[in-house]
Formats: C-alpha cells, sequence, structure tokens
C-alpha cells in the first residue's frame, strides 16, 4: 500500500458527484465483471487512496459533466474536460475463473453480488412486500422478484446451491467480507419454523464446502431480512455459524417508516434489531442498512443515534432513484447536503463506538467495520477520519485475498 494518501472529503464528493450527476462511459470492457448482479457493473480503484468507484457499464449517462475514459485496464475520470482522477479497473480474482463442480459454470459467474465487500445466498425469491401492494416506496426490485415462483423449502435450499458453493469456493481461496443470506421480505406465515429450516439448511451446506472452521470465523454470516416470530431462535441460528441480523432499519423516523415501508412493522424491526444486538454482539452483530437522503436530516440524525445506542450499527445506503419504484421520479439531495449528513453520523459513530462489543474504532474483522474497500460513502469518511487520527494507514485492504489484519 506504499504511495497511498489518506482520503479527503474532495475524494468523497468527486465519489458523490459521480454518483449524483452521472458519467459518460468510453472505452472497451475487456473482461467479465465478478457477479452475476455485476454483469453490467464495473469498479474503479482510485490510484492515490484505494477507493472505489462503482456504476454500471450499460447505463451511462452521455449528457453528464463527468467523463470515464477506459483504455485497457487505465481509467482517466474528468470533469468538464479536466482530468480530476486516475485509476485502474478493479482486479478481478483467479479464482473467478475456477469450474465448479458442475463442470460448466465459472466462480464468478455463480456468485451473486455487486460489491466486492458482501456475497448474497438467496433464501427467499419472492417479496411479501410487494405481493401484498405494499412495496418499499423507494424500491425498484419488486416487479423483478414477482416473477419468480413461491418456491418450497426444498426447492429455496436446491436453488441457492450455486451460490452457496460459488461463496464457500471463494472464501477457501482468499475472500474475505459478509455473507448476507437474504432475498425478498420473508411473508409472515415463514417466519416461525420455515425460517429456521432454511437457514440451518443453507448453512450446513456452506459449512460442508467450505470444510473451516477458522475461515467460517472470519467472515461476518449475517441474515438479511425481517425478525423471526421468536427472537429465541436467534440462539439456534448462531449455532448454524451465523454471526449477524441485518434487519434493515430503511427510514429512521416512525412516520417515515410507515409511510415508506407499509408493509413493515417498526416497532417489531426495532426490537428484532435489540435482540440481535444481545445475541450476536453489540455492532457488527447488529448491523443495518438505512436509506439516506429521503427523510429531513434532523429527523434522521436523531433516529440514528437512538439506534447506535441500543447496540445497533446503522450504516447508510445513499438514495439513487430507481426507474422501477413507486417514487422513482425523486431525486437525489446535492452531494454537499449528503456531505454534511456523512459527516453528523460519523459524529454519531465516535459517541458510542466503544460502546459495541469491538471499539469501532479498532475493529479489524472482516465485514461491515472499518476493514473494507470503502464502496459505500459513509465508509470513505470514516476511514477518512480513522486515518486523520493515524488509526488507520493510507491505502486499504484487498477483499479478494486475505491478509492479516
Amino acid at each position: 500500500m506504499s504511495g497511498k494518501r489518506n482520503i479527503t472529503k474532495e475524494d468523497i464528493l468527486l465519489r458523490d458527484r459521480m454518483n449524483g450527476a452521472g458519467t459518460e462511459v468510453k472505452g472497451p470492457l475487456l473482461f467479465k465483471p465478478i457477479g452475476s448482479m455485476a454483469s453490467n457493473g464495473i469498479r474503479i480503484v482510485l490510484d492515490e487512496t484505494d477507493l472505489i468507484q462503482p456504476f454500471f457499464y450499460a447505463y451511462p449517462n452521455p449528457d453528464a459533466p463527468m467523463q470515464v475514459v477506459i483504455d485497457g485496464y487505465d481509467v482517466t475520470v474528468s470533469d468538464e474536460g479536466e482530468v480530476v482522477a486516475t485509476g485502474k479497473l478493479e482486479e478481478q480474482p483467479s479464482w473467478c475463473d475456477a469450474m465448479m463442480t458442475d463442470g460448466t459454470t465459472r466462480v464468478g459467474d455463480a456468485i451473486l453480488t455487486n460489491l466486492p465487500t458482501e456475497f448474497y445466498i438467496n433464501i427467499n425469491n419472492r417479496c411479501y412486500a410487494h405481493d401484498s401492494g405494499n412495496t418499499c416506496r423507494f424500491c425498484g426490485m419488486g416487479p423483478s422478484f414477482s416473477q419468480n415462483p413461491l418456491w418450497t423449502l426444498e426447492d429455496t435450499l436446491k436453488g441457492s446451491e450455486p451460490m452457496t458453493e460459488a461463496i464457500a469456493l471463494a472464501a477457501k481461496n482468499g475472500w474475505r467480507g459478509t455473507v448476507l443470506l437474504n432475498g425478498g421480505l420473508v411473508p409472515p406465515d415463514r417466519r416461525g419454523q420455515w425460517y429456521t429450516d432454511v437457514l440451518e439448511g443453507t448453512m450446513e451446506r456452506f459449512r460442508a464446502i467450505l470444510d473451516d472452521e477458522e475461515i467460517l470465523g472470519e467472515l461476518q454470516i449475517a441474515v438479511g431480512n425481517c425478525p423471526p416470530d421468536d427472537f429465541g431462535e436467534y440462539h439456534k441460528w448462531k449455532s448454524f455459524g451465523i454471526s449477524s441480523m441485518e434487519i434493515d432499519t430503511e427510514v429512521l423516523h416512525p412516520d417515515w417508516f410507515k409511510a415508506m415501508c407499509p408493509a413493515k412493522d417498526k416497532r417489531r424491526w426495532d426490537e428484532g434489531q435489540e435482540a440481535a444486538a444481545e445475541v450476536f454482539g453489540r455492532g457488527r452483530g447488529a448491523s443495518n442498512l438505512f436509506v439516506l437522503g429521503i427523510e429531513p436530516m434532523a429527523g434522521m440524525l436523531e433516529g440514528v443515534e437512538e439506534r447506535m445506542s441500543k447496540g445497533v450499527f446503522l450504516m447508510p445506503a445513499q438514495y439513487t432513484h430507481h426507474p422501477d419504484a413507486p417514487m422513482g421520479g425523486m431525486g437525489n439531495p446535492t452531494p454537499e447536503w449528503f456531505q454534511e449528513a456523512y459527516e453528523k453520523i460519523i459524529d454519531i459513530y465516535f459517541k458510542y463506538a466503544d460502546t459495541f462489543d469491538v471499539d469501532l474504532t479498532e475493529d479489524d474483522r472482516w465485514g461491515y467495520t472499518r476493514r473494507t474497500k470503502c464502496l459505500m460513502p459513509h465508509n470513505a469518511m470514516w476511514i477518512s477520519r480513522l486515518q486523520e487520527m493515524g488509526k488507520l494507514d493510507p491505502g486499504l485492504p484487498s477483499q479478494y485475498t486475505a491478509e492479516p489484519a
């Protein structure tokens, strides 16, 4: 990581501008990106900081003021004709080309992801929120879920086998990060024994292929869905090898939550997060996303502080309009608004850092921690502050080849 420098606010603002204004992309893509969800996506690793800028190659904006020129693996980023950054296309690990046990599928094609920091295993192939006519207003995934049949337990386990095998093989070859057992919102009549059975069956197969308890312990294995009927099931799930719950907060203020996510019960979601913090650990054991940029800042910040005080680690995902979402026409706040929000959220991180099972400023476990390639802007801001304090060196670790912390 020699020759790298600390991440600055200007670096993060540049990324936010690329996300908000879009980019014009020029040049051919010479390789197939990792992950079936990322078939149209590429990620640039910026030269000076190792920050990653992801964007979708197949959906460029020819009218955008920013331009990305790809020349082989080298990338130049310009803003109205002025070069503002250089980088390289994210390196594809050699294990992507390894073959699965079926003899025909590449590991890299079977992995379900759009981030190098987390790989997904689908445990529910429909979404109850969409099926009930109460889809989350910012979400555009419902129509794709609605095309799927409602699988039985056996079909669900069989359908997830390629993802499970591919992630286990990636981990055996050095990948580290979060394994997220997710999918569409589990319906109410499956939040009891069915929920536990599908998690147990998935983890049994994953552990059998991985066949390495030390590697298992290095991964963050998270359930990314709704809380179960009985929070006591968390203890069983922990025995399967699950180490975290991600019951996404979505939005913080109760009134906004009700308006944005009518199929979900905020009180139940909050209780499920708090119970997860008790069983899996305060912080990483109860890691949850929320959508930043929908609700007013003041109420959002109050909600972040309230959740963090209960041991629930909140991570903002920047709102970007999706054309298939009910509120798909809503625009983004300005990059400056997001910058202010990140700064204030990071202030809350520092306030509660030492109240978690591992101090947030020192947590070098893989997963939703400071040990990441910084795809999400708040993570970039967090690591920038830690670098300024001397708690992290410049440069970022590889997610694809495990290195000592």
